[in-house]
This record gives C-alpha cells, sequence and structure tokens, in this order.
C-alpha cells in the first residue's frame, strides 16, 4: 500500500473520531456539567481535562501530523490544493479550540 494512502486513511479516522467526539460532548457532556455543584468544579474541571486529553491529544496529534503529510505529499498533483485547505481549516478549529473553547 502507498503509504500516503494509509495517511489519508488514518486522517479520515481521526477526523471522524473527532468530530463524532465533539458530539458527545456538546450533546452528552458539556449538560452535564450544571449538574456539578459550585464546590466540585474546580476539583471536577482539572479531572476533566487531565482525562479528556488522553483521549483528544492522540486523535489531534494524529489529525495534524496526516494533514501535515498529505499537504506536503499529496496522492496526486490535484490533490495539492485541497489538502493545504484542509490544513488551513484544521488550524483555524485548533486556535478556535485554544481561543474560544
Amino acid at each position: 500500500m502507498n503509504p500516503t494512502v494509509a495517511i489519508a486513511a488514518a486522517h479520515a479516522f481521526a477526523t471522524v473520531a473527532m468530530a463524532g467526539l465533539i458530539w458527545f460532548v456538546q450533546i452528552v457532556h458539556y449538560p452535564l456539567l450544571a449538574a456539578v455543584g459550585d464546590e466540585q468544579f474546580r476539583a471536577y474541571q482539572a479531572a476533566n481535562l487531565r482525562r479528556t486529553t488522553w483521549v483528544v491529544g492522540p486523535l489531534m496529534l494524529t489529525e495534524v501530523a496526516s494533514a501535515s503529510w498529505l499537504a506536503l505529499w499529496p496522492l496526486t498533483p490535484a490533490a495539492r490544493q485541497a489538502a493545504w485547505l484542509g490544513l488551513g481549516l484544521l488550524t483555524l478549529v485548533w486556535i478556535s479550540t485554544a481561543g474560544l473553547q
């Protein structure tokens, strides 16, 4: 198998997994934050961030590494522009995540 095809598959997996995780967090996890009392919230949030990093971190790293690979070594010359667009959109998502969420 061409390495770029395998990386494209890894990128697709990471992207779909992140999308599913985001939906779960938005629909289930965030609404349940209201049930955490004020006294427990600080400890809860620290544990939440620590545990979430173990789930989200590998997916995010896979997504950015594979997106970078696809932009630098696309499957076809025609795919180069789409790959750079995708990497740019992923960069915007990371900026939004760090700055807004």
